[in-house]
């Protein structure tokens, strides 16, 4: 069994402590039972609050007995700008964090601000017009006001 969701929640409070400017987490998940007593809202919570973009790598079958843990792994990764992937073999395994170490160092950032006095819009969408390009975004939080 795992604790994969403890793990995320512990890690997310250290980076939230932290307050370091890009943060990442990188799970590997293997097949077997969640033996954390987490669901998935609290730990989905505790990502967006850290700020940091999940990347999940699934080695084997990803079928497993725990929800909370899928939901995490497909919603948890989308909301925070991260990705799931899935290998079916250890093998694979290397090749497939080299994917993601290579995604993680070629990354931009881009800023958008606007004046205060607008109404803030819903959603903000960022898009790239080459195709071979992924583009997926990070929230940030909004750096507090100085008074």
């Amino acid at each position: 069994g795992c604790y994969l969701l403890d793990g995320l929640i512990e890690t997310s409070r250290g980076i939230a402590k932290r307050g370091t400017s890009r943060p990442v987490i990188v799970a590997i998940d293997t097949e077997g039972p969640e033996l954390s007593g987490r669901d998935h809202g609290t730990v989905r919570e505790a990502l967006r609050s850290s700020g940091a973009a999940f990347h999940a790598v699934v080695v084997g079958n990803p079928v497993n007995n725990s929800n909370d843990r899928l939901m995490v792994l497909s919603l948890g990764t989308r909301e925070t700008g991260g990705r799931n992937d899935n290998v079916l073999t250890g093998n694979a395994l290397t090749e497939r964090l080299k994917r993601v170490a290579a995604e993680l160092t070629h990354q931009y950032r881009v800023t958008y601000a606007r004046p205060r006095t607008l109404i803030p819009p819903e959603e903000v969408t960022v898009s790239g017009t080459n195709p071979k390009l992924t583009v997926r975004g990070t929230p940030v939080k909004e750096p507090r006001e100085s008074r």
